[in-house]
Formats: C-alpha cells, sequence, structure tokens
C-alpha cells in the first residue's frame, strides 16, 4: 500500500496545482474598506510562507458509516482533514450544518467540536489528524482561515493524497502521510482557500520573521509571563513596533496571544493528562482559578470541565 503513497509523492510537481473557479482581480476591499491586493501580489509571498511550512504528527486512515449511522459529537484533538470518497456526509462543525458529497473536503480546527451521519446511504472517507507549523513556531491554523467545507474539482490531487495517505502502512508509512499532507495542504492553501482568506500570511511572512523571537519565547514557556519590554528586546524592536507586528499578524497584542498560548497549553494537558483544573491552572501560570476559568471560557467557550468531556467523547472518524 505504501507504493501508492510514494508514487503520489513522486507525482506532486507534475499535479500540484489543479483548475478552480476564478476569482475577480483585485478582489473586494477588506472589513475596513482597505483595498486587496490582486492575487498576482500575494502568491509570491505565500510561496515563500509555505517553504517554511512542517507538518507532523500525522494520523491517518480511512473511515465508513452504514446508512443512519453517526459519530457523536466531540472536539478534535488535532487539526482535521477528511475527505468524502462515496455517499454523503451530515456535518456539524461548532454551530455550522452542513451536507459533503463524494469529492467534498472537511477542515475542522484542534479542539473544534464535530459530529458526523450517513442520511441516505452508506459513506466512505479519507481522514488525516495533523499538526501543521510555520517556522516551527506559529501553527497553520492561526495563519489561514480553512474553511470548514472545502469543495474540490473530481479528481483534485489533494482527495487522492488523503487516500494514499490513510491507506499507507508498514515501514516508511509515516515519513509518507507527513509527506502527503504537506502537499495536500499546499495546494489547499494556493488554490483552494480565498486571497481575501490568506491575506495576513501572504503579506506578513516578513513581519512573522521579525517576531518569531518573541513568538518562540512565549511558546517555549507560556506559563512564565514576559514582559513586554523583554520580548522587543529579544526581537529588536521598540515596544510599539512589537505591538504593532503582533497586531498585523495575529490580529492581537503580546499579551492576548500570551494568554491564548496558556489557555492552548491548558487545553493540552486536559486532553492528555489526569491533572485536576486547579493543578492545570497552576502549571500554566494562573495563581487563581478563578481567574483561569474566566480565561479559558473567553478562549474556548467552554469551562475547562466541559472542554475535557468533549474532548474524551473525540470521534473516531477512521476505521
Amino acid at each position: 500500500m505504501f507504493e501508492d503513497a510514494r508514487s503520489s509523492v513522486k507525482a506532486a510537481d507534475a499535479d500540484c496545482r489543479y483548475p478552480v473557479m476564478p476569482s475577480p482581480s483585485p478582489l473586494p476591499s477588506g472589513a475596513a474598506g482597505t483595498p486587496v491586493p490582486p492575487a498576482a501580489v500575494v502568491r509570491p509571498a505565500l510561496d515563500e510562507f509555505l517553504a517554511e511550512l512542517t507538518v507532523g504528527a500525522v494520523h491517518a486512515g480511512l473511515g465508513r458509516l452504514p446508512a443512519r449511522g453517526a459519530v457523536p459529537a466531540g472536539a478534535a484533538r488535532q487539526s482535521l482533514l477528511l475527505h468524502v470518497t462515496a455517499g454523503r456526509l451530515e456535518c456539524r462543525v461548532g454551530g455550522r450544518r452542513f451536507t459533503l458529497a463524494a469529492g467534498e473536503l472537511l477542515h475542522v480546527r484542534r479542539g473544534e467540536s464535530f459530529a458526523l451521519a450517513a442520511p441516505d446511504g452508506d459513506a466512505a472517507w479519507a481522514q488525516a489528524d495533523y499538526q501543521a507549523w510555520i517556522s516551527g513556531a506559529v501553527e497553520l491554523d492561526e495563519l489561514v482561515d480553512f474553511p470548514a467545507r472545502l469543495p474540490l474539482p473530481p479528481g483534485a490531487p489533494p482527495g487522492r493524497y488523503l487516500v494514499d495517505a490513510g491507506r499507507a502502512s508498514g515501514a516508511g508509512a509515516a515519513a509518507g502521510q507527513r509527506a502527503l499532507l504537506t502537499l495536500v495542504l499546499i495546494a489547499l492553501v494556493r488554490d483552494q482557500v480565498p486571497d481575501a482568506a490568506l491575506l495576513p500570511a501572504g503579506r506578513h511572512v516578513a513581519r512573522l520573521r521579525r517576531i518569531l523571537p518573541a513568538v518562540r519565547r512565549l511558546r517555549r514557556d507560556p506559563r512564565t509571563a514576559a514582559p513586554v519590554a523583554e520580548l522587543a528586546r529579544r526581537c529588536r524592536v521598540s515596544v510599539a513596533q512589537l505591538c504593532r507586528l503582533f497586531h498585523q499578524v495575529f490580529g492581537r497584542s503580546p499579551s492576548q496571544y500570551a494568554r491564548q498560548g496558556r489557555v492552548r497549553a491548558a487545553c493540552r494537558l486536559l486532553r492528555h493528562t489526569d491533572l485536576t483544573v486547579q493543578a492545570i491552572a497552576r502549571q500554566v501560570g494562573y495563581g487563581q482559578t478563578s481567574h483561569f476559568h474566566r480565561a479559558f471560557r473567553q478562549l474556548t467557550g467552554m469551562t475547562p470541565r466541559g472542554y475535557r468531556a468533549a474532548a474524551s467523547a473525540t470521534p473516531r472518524v477512521a476505521a
């Protein structure tokens, strides 16, 4: 089976791109009325951005549901891509409901609640849970706003690659799955996600590099508060410049980004350990559990105990 995966990787340069519906150029103005540059401006920066993409911790497989079968609601432990290969799937992602037909892709962010059902016949799919990083420090989902539903043209490479990754087994399968998922994500970012959604990534690659020392410091030790002045010194910029760069890249201040990092660390501990909520609050830098509860709920929409319960019921969508 792994021969299929290797063949797909070798063929990647030939068919990584595929036809999509054309977008008007230039694209409409952004929410604040800022003109959105045409794809010719955004795409070269994205190629540089994608050169720093790394994929790890891939778990791929094939799944099937009988008619009127269901996968109960739960929280995604990692980012998830699911390609419907036969039948139809009713999907609920967060508060959204929609139906996927054969050939379409589902994307679920890590920690997001989702459920599946086969409404009127057997359904089959290939899926992969994955982690993807830019420059080894920032998760791809932080910079690219993938829609939950991604229609694909018939025979598009991302769907084929996900099937090959799901079938891969034996020696070298893990490396092959990571390579295939890298190709899937590159193709989706380049060709499927609207240009407007890619602007934060495409326009701010250079700005991201300037603040990487601060990002890495905050991710390495989210428990310990880092004064903004210290972060600015690490990046060799002023405090005002650092705050402006963080807002441009992430849409939030350094302190807001640090708080998000602490909550992300808490989510990992809630999913993978039996520590009490109080112990987790202390581990991620909150002296008072009430402050931790408030921050956690603001960012996830759930209580820590509710998140743990949802994560323990994570759907097993691969057979």
